[in-house]
């Protein structure tokens, strides 16, 4: 998908999350702006107000406009949007009470916050700069495990080395 499909897609679905919040009597405004965030690692979206009165900025992790994350996409954009109702740019009683109106009526969970387990993606693909594992060491005494990304000192001479917690010898598991 190019960057203009993918902008219009967030478009449409912006759109159509905002139809359902007005739909159900919560008073969400609609947005001057919806960025997709590229560099965004661990926020999955935010809603800014901007100077110009009535006027809010949401932005969302470009990772969340992949195929299969649809779902994802549409929760976060909900509760993003419900910041742009009045009272709630915080987490509050008024947002928690409009997040579990909209939860209850439109079949989605919004909390405050997510994790990419929940979402259903995986750290890496937030994050590029996230390196693949590719050395795995486990204490053979109290089974803590120490992964690695690149070769090094302890990756190549791990029989030299205890364990930190209980002094115990390491396995190497891939």
């Amino acid at each position: 998908m190019t960057e203009e499909e993918k902008q219009r897609y967030l478009e449409e679905t912006a759109e159509a999350c905002i139809g359902d919040l007005l739909r159900i009597g919560i008073p969400a405004v609609r947005p001057e702006r919806f960025e997709i965030n590229h560099r965004a690692r661990k926020r999955f979206g935010q809603c800014r107000r901007e100077r110009f009165p009535g006027g809010f900025t949401v932005s969302v992790m470009a990772a969340l406009l992949e195929e299969g994350h649809e779902d994802a996409l549409r929760s976060v954009l909900l509760h993003e949007l419900l910041h742009t109702c009045p009272g709630c740019m915080n987490h509050g009683a008024r947002w928690k009470r409009y997040a579990a109106k909209a939860g209850k009526e439109l079949g989605v969970d919004l909390k405050r916050t997510n994790s990419f387990r929940e979402y259903g993606l995986a750290e890496t693909e937030a994050d590029p700069r996230k390196k693949a594992v590719k050395h795995l060491f486990v204490c053979v005494g109290c089974g803590a495990e120490i992964p690695r990304v690149r070769e090094s000192v302890f990756t190549k001479n791990y029989r030299k080395y205890r364990c930190a917690k209980c002094g115990g010898t390491f396995r190497k598991i891939f």
